[in-house]
């Protein structure tokens, strides 16, 4: 399966410098991006209330139940005998 794992080039988290810059070029449509996502929470669009929340109060902590069965296995029990055989060595 060639690609997966270890070092590959463009994989990994990208350099600090180029995060920096994204967000600075995309800061500057902060106040539009607010004002869409302000109408959308007055419409009621689910997305942007859910999305609210979580920024606000944080995504909530996922559970799950988990049942676990076991099974016994009963193991025979071995008993080793002597034959003819081993008797004559």
């Amino acid at each position: 399966m060639a690609g997966h794992g270890g070092r590959r080039i463009g994989a990994g988290r990208p350099k600090r410098e180029v995060e920096r810059d994204l967000v600075g070029r995309l800061s500057k449509y902060s106040d539009e991006v607010f004002e869409v996502l302000y109408e959308a929470i007055k419409e009621k669009k689910q997305w942007a209330v859910k999305l609210w929340f979580e920024r606000v109060y944080g995504k909530p902590k996922d559970y799950k139940e988990i049942e676990l069965h076991s099974i016994q296995i009963e193991t025979p029990v071995i008993t080793w005998q002597k034959t003819n055989q081993d008797n004559n060595q």
